[in-house]
């Protein structure tokens, strides 16, 4: 559990999703499970001119990953497929999958870019660029990624559960 006041909820959410957070709890507690004393030993070194910043991008982090949640039905706000929510300009269902497939590589990518970017903001105010590098890996960004087909999936998204193909997303809409 963790409660920050309002104006450091992003902040915090930011630094407890990046980089830095293995490295802390793996100086703090190098046993195999996390406990609650663990993370509040984390030092918070709020940058007051980063803290604009840092709360747009997770803002915008957590509004890209809360769409990509409600676009399946497991999502209490889920209202419809994602083939008919990106069926503009589409007369057929290939032109909604297209559609979606290409909406969904934007997002992710933007995800990606933020992720990374937080990562470097909380490597700088931490004064660890000798130590991490801000990358995230393709398999860590969890988002729908879609694909024609299992062949197309690239070595580097093994392993991640967010990867769909043409074939998942048809089955789903049926």
């Amino acid at each position: 559990s963790c409660f920050p006041s309002l104006n450091m909820i992003n902040f915090i959410l930011g630094l407890l999703n990046s980089k830095l957070l293995p490295m802390f709890i793996e100086i703090l507690n190098p046993s195999v499970t996390t406990q609650v004393g663990d993370l509040k030993k984390i030092p918070i070194l709020n940058s007051r001119h980063k803290s604009e910043i840092i709360d747009l991008l997770v803002s915008k982090c957590i509004d890209i990953s809360k769409y990509d949640w409600d676009a399946f039905e497991t999502s209490w706000d889920f209202k419809n497929h994602p083939l008919i929510t990106h069926k503009e300009n589409s007369t057929s269902i290939e032109q909604a999958f297209y559609n979606w497939a290409s909406y969904a590589e934007n997002q992710f990518n933007q995800l990606k870019a933020n992720e990374e970017e937080l990562n470097r903001i909380f490597i700088e105010i931490y004064g660890l660029q000798g130590e991490l590098t801000p990358d995230v890996d393709d398999k860590d960004v969890t988002i729908t990624r879609i694909y024609d087909s299992k062949e197309d999936i690239p070595e580097s998204m093994k392993g991640n559960n967010y990867v769909l193909t043409r074939e998942d997303v048809i089955k789903s809409f049926i």
